[in-house]
């Protein structure tokens, strides 16, 4: 049961090459089950702050639909706490608790301590928590900015920005917040995680537990370590990366821990690497010229908007961007199919702002039909 946070939408993370790839490996080894919280995505708005009980109850509820007797759960985020509930208070449906990128006690009171000084708040927390496991004055300076993000200006991107640092499309992120969660619902969901405080709860769990939690992510890992020393026999993995996302920070390392963890032994080599790599570089036509005569600024305008059209279309064909050349870029994808639709949607995104690009593609494996160019 993969019990995602309130950015969540079923139907968009199918569009997310490195999430598909990330639960196609969990399905190697996994019946994996994901769906959007009260409030969430495709799930119905709630008028109220949902509590610990009523997060549980949607769990079992879910469960229930889909046949699971019993369950491992990977909660992630704010749904960190509501994972460590379930497994503590229905112990008989639960096989495991995987918890990534999350926390024990979220360390504000309410709205108000988003405004105060980092270093104060810091003062207040460390008799509470502990001084190894309070988060540093520079730590909890970005979570509030982050907080205060996520409750004044969601649908802006900026707030999943600070989330997903690698993600380069902020646009692309505020359709995302949009999708999720309306504003209220937003902020609905952080005055819930406000409140959330599940340290009395840690030592009562019983079940195999593992906590992953990448460095450097919004929430501070001295989260992560906190639930690690505090739950009976729990294991931790940290893992090198910024994003608050397992298919983003080091998702090989992830999943084959997490498959040792659950059936005692891993297989390779993982889905997330394969043999078969296909490059595609693009440049403008006569872009010299065109901007000789349109003049630089409409011209830098104009590149900035093309830029934006291949970031989008690279990743919702699965490429990666490995270097802008000015007017150009080289992308490389898992196949030359991607590839070639790819420059195909880009041949028409330049069309739409009264561009013409060329584009050659090329891949390693000859099996495979080639196509030397799409232009």
């Amino acid at each position: 049961m993969f019990i995602g946070s309130f950015v969540s939408h079923v139907e968009l993370v199918w569009t997310v090459p490195e999430c598909v790839a990330f639960m196609e490996r969990l399905g190697t080894f996994c019946r994996v089950l994901l769906f959007d919280k009260a409030g969430v995505g495709v799930s119905d708005p709630v008028p109220r702050v949902r509590t610990l009980d009523d997060r549980a109850a949607e769990i079992e509820a879910v469960m229930d639909a889909a046949g699971f007797g019993r369950a491992v759960l990977f909660g992630g985020s704010e749904s960190g706490p509501s994972s460590i509930f379930f497994a503590a208070t229905r112990p008989e449906r639960t096989r495991a608790l995987i918890l990534t990128g999350t926390f024990a006690y979220f360390g504000f009171t309410g709205w108000g301590d988003l405004d105060c000084d980092p270093s104060k708040l810091r003062e207040h927390l460390v008799p509470e928590m502990g001084a190894d496991y309070t988060p540093s004055v520079a730590q909890l300076a970005r979570w509030q900015s982050w907080a205060r993000a996520a409750g004044s200006a969601w649908g802006s991107g900026e707030a999943t920005k600070a989330l997903l640092p690698s993600v380069r499309l902020t646009r692309q992120l505020g359709m995302v917040e949009r999708m999720s969660a309306s504003p209220g619902m937003a902020r609905v969901a952080l005055e819930a995680a406000f409140r959330l405080d599940v340290r009395t709860i840690l030592p009562t769990i019983t079940v195999p537990t593992l906590v992953i939690h990448a460095r450097d992510e919004i929430i501070p890992v001295q989260e992560g370590r906190y639930l690690a020393d505090h739950i009976p026999g729990a294991r931790i993995l940290e893992v090198d990366g910024k994003d608050h996302v397992p298919w983003l920070s080091d998702p090989d390392t992830i999943l084959t821990e997490v498959e040792e963890f659950l059936t005692g032994s891993h297989a390779a080599p993982a889905l997330t690497r394969r043999a078969l790599r296909t490059v595609m570089f693009t440049d403008i036509v006569a872009s010299t010229n065109q901007a000789a005569a349109i003049g630089d600024e409409r011209w830098r305008a104009l590149l900035h908007r093309f830029n934006e059209i291949t970031d989008d279309l690279t990743q919702r064909f699965g490429g990666t961007i490995v270097e802008t050349t000015g007017d150009g870029h080289l992308i490389t994808f898992d196949g030359p199919t991607q590839a070639i639709r790819c420059a195909e949607a880009l041949r028409d995104g330049a069309a739409s702002v009264g561009l013409q690009i060329r584009a050659g593609i090329h891949t390693a494996n000859a099996n495979w039909a080639r196509r030397p160019s799409a232009e």
